[in-house]
């Protein structure tokens, strides 16, 4: 389960960056830097979800508590 764990850092760390990125005001700089941001954050959920599909991730997870 050590590769669900690294995603699930990627997808946590991306979302920490949206939220850290995406909350100070700004020109227009600063609304690209969101923009990519976002689309950063946005194709690194699909990633996980793509990951995810044909997994059981869920029962694995249950199995080992």
């Amino acid at each position: 389960m050590s590769e669900l764990r690294e995603r699930l850092c990627m997808l946590a760390g991306k979302l920490l960056q949206k939220k850290e990125v995406c909350n100070k005001p700004g020109g227009y700089a600063s609304r690209q830097q969101r923009s990519d941001v976002i689309q950063e954050y946005n194709n690194v959920v699909l990633e996980f979800r793509d990951w995810c599909d044909g997994r059981d991730v869920v029962s694995k997870l249950l199995q080992e508590l």
